[in-house]
């Protein structure tokens, strides 16, 4: 058979880019940047991936558990098995004990709604995705501040700020950006504990200590707001609170911060000024390193309160408002929404803004009495890796009476389950991917099939069509196609499939417009930037943004004599989008692992070499990984890549009780440990 080209999207990570699938003979043999799509570079993920699509291990059938391993069964038993207990659920009128668990949390592959509507039409309000640990507590700060999310536009930017983000690792058309504003002259600023790639090329790097951003950017509000280096305009007519703001940041000088950052306090000077001398045209990439935290809402407030007193916000060069397509909706039962979801009581500011349960509560309410939870179905996500405090999700997993795992290899989390479902690959299925939200682009396309899954893998969403079938909700999930449902999604907009597989180029369905708050205000309560939130004072929290509370006194972080480091987990490796991948041989050879990064001079104290066995050990649990010795880190600091299997496994050490009180995010950076070396292991 003669090679075709299949003009395809990489789903390797968020970052979405195009590529060329090169099939032969049913097979995918190679694949290349595509040069007529929005995205065109590709990281080693895309091209590494094809080890990963056709390794040996990779499931093929459903697999029931049995005598303690798995039995091979059909996809008609495997459904048999999940409606049967739904059904019982739904008889004794608790449909809310269904928890549905998605993978993706970016907004970028629509099929991610067909299992919301799926949880709802069943009657449970109790669907989440990844957004539980990853993203949306800076959507939740933003919103509460300024209404939207915002992303930077690097591209004409005069000031980038990387902000616990190393794009080198995992943001192509970021680092892109940068580099195109950084000919022209661009200054740049990296705030990471780490001295990452992106921090060796830095104006100024802050080297803070984990867990202390609040303070770095509650010191910069000081110096600006008592420097006068604010945009005085913008703040007179579109902020609510600066008054009590420039009050409250007073006692948060430059001098004290630097105390608690473990840095000088001319950094935080120098960073302030050049943050403000370059404004409205600074941009501040701002991910995951500063709402990993118990107190990330708040940190992200402060960081979002420089954004807005500075001008920058919705400007040329600055953090733009993020669009994507507004996908039709169902008509689906209002039973769901009545009921409480997961969270409702702990975390209500991210179930309200988030619309989703938080289920980081599970880890809790296994222990209730009934459990709340009977029915837990999994899709793309691997909690056991990526969860905070391995062992307690592994004792959750074990309490709940029936689990269901879809995905593309025996994970630990799969391990767990009583129902293993094998999963289709994103070069085995059909997608429709919205670049609004993510990229800050509005562009439209989809990701054409390359090849046929092996074996009975199914798509994601064949799942829950399927089971609609079963339980009688056709009428909410009538379709029987992803063409199908993308066309019903579609509706009201000039796009459907045929077109998308048409044009494979795909399509932009809007022009990017700054400062459109001057036209429609802020989708704030007040209409403005809400620098003081009445909507945190009136729930009994801070209506401006604070340190934690262990770090009002001042002083420099104390530390536990039983656990001496501060310990940073998650740091991005290019070859791999948390737990995935670690199965590519060729990937292994570029980031070998698992390892922990230790200073030198902690590392000589302790009597570690580089390569040496090591044990980390944090209150909750402890890891084993091999030491990676090296300068660019603070001292007195532990950084471990998350989503390494088994031992390395940095999740063993992480905390899933100190929970962000907003949120519900758990503190993944900035924990405490202790290091011994181990000899051979």
């Amino acid at each position: 058979m003669s090679e075709q080209i299949v003009k395809t999207i990489c789903e390797a990570c968020p970052i979405s880019c195009g590529i060329d699938a090169y099939v032969e003979d049913g097979r995918v043999i190679k694949m290349r940047d595509r040069e007529d799509h929005l995205i065109k570079r590709l990281c080693p993920k895309g091209p590494l991936f094809l080890e990963s699509q056709y390794h040996a291990d990779r499931l093929l059938y459903p697999l029931r558990r049995k005598n303690g391993g798995f039995e091979r069964i059909s996809w008609d038993a495997a459904l048999d098995i999940i409606a049967e207990k739904l059904q019982i659920l739904r008889a004794e009128g608790r449909p809310e004990a269904l928890l549905l668990h998605y993978g993706d949390a970016v907004g970028l592959r629509e099929t991610r709604h067909i299992p919301r509507w799926f949880a709802r039409a069943f009657g449970s309000p109790n669907y989440s995705t990844g957004a539980a640990l990853c993203h949306f507590s800076n959507v939740i700060a933003m919103k509460l501040t300024y209404g939207k999310f915002t992303l930077p536009r690097f591209g004409d930017t005069q000031c980038a700020v990387f902000w616990g983000n190393n794009p080198h690792e995992s943001a192509h058309p970021a680092l892109d950006g940068y580099k195109h504003a950084r000919r022209h002259g661009a200054k740049l600023i990296v705030i990471d504990p780490r001295k990452t790639r992106i921090a060796e090329e830095a104006d100024i790097h802050v080297p803070l200590l984990p867990g202390t951003d609040a303070a770095l950017a509650l010191g910069m509000l000081n110096v600006i707001i008592n420097e006068e280096l604010y945009d005085k305009e913008f703040v007179r007519d579109w902020t609510v609170g600066f008054a009590e703001l420039k009050e409250h940041v007073q006692k948060y000088t430059p001098e004290k911060m630097g105390r608690i950052c473990r840095v000088p306090a001319q950094l935080i000077v120098d960073s302030a000024r050049m943050f403000a001398a370059h404004a409205p045209r600074t941009a501040v990439m701002l991910v995951s390193a500063a709402e990993h935290h118990s107190h990330g809402v708040q940190t992200v407030r402060a960081v979002a309160s420089l954004i807005a007193i500075c001008g920058t916000f919705d400007a040329p060069g600055g953090n733009i408002y993020v669009d994507s397509l507004t996908p039709n909706e169902p008509e689906l039962p209002q039973d769901s929404w009545k009921r409480r979801r997961m969270g409702d009581q702990e975390h209500s500011f991210y179930t309200e803004i988030v619309d989703e349960c938080q289920p980081m509560v599970l880890l809790d309410a296994t222990e209730q009495k009934p459990c709340p939870v009977e029915v837990f179905i999994m899709q793309g996500i691997n909690p056991v890796l990526t969860w905070p405090n391995a062992r307690r999700v592994r004792e959750a997993l074990l309490a709940l009476p029936l689990v269901v795992v879809m995905d593309v290899f025996m994970s630990e989390t799969a391990e767990m389950a009583d129902l293993v479902l094998p999963a289709a690959t994103w070069l085995e299925r059909d997608e429709l991917i919205d670049y609004g939200y993510y990229q800050a682009a509005p562009y439209l396309n989809m990701a054409h099939k390359a090849v046929d899954p092996p074996g009975e893998c199914w798509p994601d969403w064949k799942l829950w069509l399927a089971l609609a079938k079963r339980l009688g909700l056709e009428k909410y999930l009538p379709w029987n196609t992803l063409d199908e449902v993308i066309d019903f999604q579609l509706t009201g907009t000039q796009f459907n499939c045929a077109k998308l597989r048409e044009n494979r180029k795909g399509f932009f369905y809007g022009a990017r417009a700054e400062r459109r708050y001057l036209k429609e205000g802020f989708r704030t309560p007040s209409g403005k930037v809400e620098l003081y939130s009445k909507r945190l004072a009136d729930a009994g929290l801070s209506p401006l943004p604070t340190l934690p509370p262990d770090q009002e006194k001042f002083g420099e972080v104390e530390m536990d004599p039983g656990y001496p480091f501060l310990l940073t987990t998650g740091g991005r490796e290019m070859g791999y989008t948390h737990s995935q991948y670690h199965e590519v041989a060729k990937l292994n050879a570029i980031s070998p692992g698992p390892f922990g990064d230790i200073h030198a001079e902690d590392a000589g104290r302790l009597g570690i070499h580089d390569g040496d066995w090591i044990e980390v050990v944090s209150p909750v649990g402890r890891a084993k990984v091999r030491a990676r010795v090296t300068d660019e880190l603070a001292k007195g600091v532990v950084h471990l890549p998350h989503g390494w299997p088994r031992e390395g496994n940095a999740n063993l050490l992480t905390d899933h009780a100190a929970r962000d009180p907003i949120s519900g995010y758990p503190p993944l950076k900035g924990g405490r440990c202790a290091v011994r070396p181990i000899g051979d292991h």
